[in-house]
């Protein structure tokens, strides 16, 4: 089945490289591990927003800071429903401040949810990250769209922000037919000037008809709409990470040549992404779901390596505490192409 190959393929690649370290594992039971550890990170944090919301329990934030930005946005990926085409993933971006194009103390929330579940989730997150009782500022980004205004309801000092790169998107897609009059709405709008802004879109529409009046006058609404969000955020402080941290984080994973998920498998994973991107996955691979990890243990114990010795020469030192790669079974394929490569110092670098 088409609908199921990219998925598919990925676990039974995901189990092929695996299997070189732990033989005779299956594309099944990663699937049945992936599946674990998502369903534990939807508890966890469905856990967390009924204890904020339902239970009226403040999280304890350790990290301070007087001003938060907030970015959020959509990304439809395609179901293996024939009924519906396709899911909306929500990303939530927390951070600090941009350093040299990095995002300070990030952390992301993601998941399929309506907009004020995604909202909750994140509040209850990030108050768990951050002392809520610090923060002066919040400044929240987005697209436009109603749910991603919601969120100044959610932050103490809230003000929302239309980024610029939808913002731009925006303006091509409705005037990129007229060097003109792009040019003329766009200068309008880099001096905040309102009323010459809508006097250049209307002389665009007025010399326009059919699908590209009708994008222009969309257009207009849009700035309209967001004009507040547009003028109100000073140029050193401009939003515009979420569309990156969208594609890092979710779309080069799940919009994939092929790719379709079902809505619970769409929504684990975005949730380890997610938790990925913060650092987070190993909280929610259990132990007990790998009963040959305490083997492993026992074999090789759990206290670190003297490796003083390893400055002279390494490779002699790997190869006389590895017998088996000149034993009887060292034409073995795990030891020939395993274990001989992990004990090469080409490896070992």
């Amino acid at each position: 089945m088409r609908s199921s190959w990219e998925p598919r393929c990925q676990l039974n690649r995901a189990a092929r490289i695996l299997g070189h370290l732990v033989p005779d594992i299956s594309a099944m039971s990663v699937w049945s591990q992936l599946k674990k550890a998502g369903e534990e990170a939807k508890r966890e944090a469905e856990c967390l927003r009924k204890a904020v919301f339902e239970k009226g329990e403040i999280p304890s934030g350790k990290k301070r800071t007087k001003r938060l930005f907030i970015e959020a946005d959509g990304v439809w990926v395609r179901r293996r429903d024939k009924k519906r085409r396709s899911v909306e993933l929500k990303l939530v971006v927390a951070y600090e401040e941009k350093e040299k194009g990095r995002l300070k103390e990030r952390y992301q929330v993601s998941g399929i949810k309506d907009g004020e579940g995604i909202w909750e989730e994140a509040v209850s997150r990030f108050c768990s990250k951050w002392d809520i009782n610090e923060i002066k500022r919040t400044r929240i980004g987005g697209d436009g769209s109603p749910w991603v205004k919601a969120g100044m309801n959610m932050f103490p000092f809230a003000t929302y922000h239309l980024d610029r790169f939808h913002l731009r998107k925006r303006l091509v897609e409705a005037l990129s037919f007229d060097e003109g009059h792009f040019q003329a709405v766009c200068e309008a709008i880099s001096t905040l000037d309102r009323r010459r802004m809508v006097e250049a879109i209307e002389k665009a529409i007025s010399l326009s008809r059919g699908a590209r009046r009708k994008r222009i006058r969309e257009l207009k609404s849009y700035l309209l709409e967001n004009w507040e969000g547009i003028s109100s955020l000073p140029e050193e402080e401009r939003l515009g990470a979420i569309e990156g941290q969208v594609r890092h984080t979710i779309t080069r994973r799940m919009k994939r040549i092929g790719a379709s998920w079902s809505e619970a498998g769409a929504d684990r994973m975005a949730r380890l992404l997610a938790a990925r991107s913060n650092k987070e996955l190993q909280k929610y691979v259990k132990a007990k779901d790998m009963p040959r990890l305490e083997l492993l243990r026992k074999v090789v114990g759990t206290s670190p390596i003297d490796d003083s010795h390893l400055k002279e020469d390494p490779e002699d030192w790997l190869r006389a505490e590895m017998p088996a790669l000149k034993g009887p079974f060292s034409g073995l394929p795990w030891i020939k192409y395993v274990l001989r490569e992990l004990s090469s110092v080409r490896f070992s670098a």
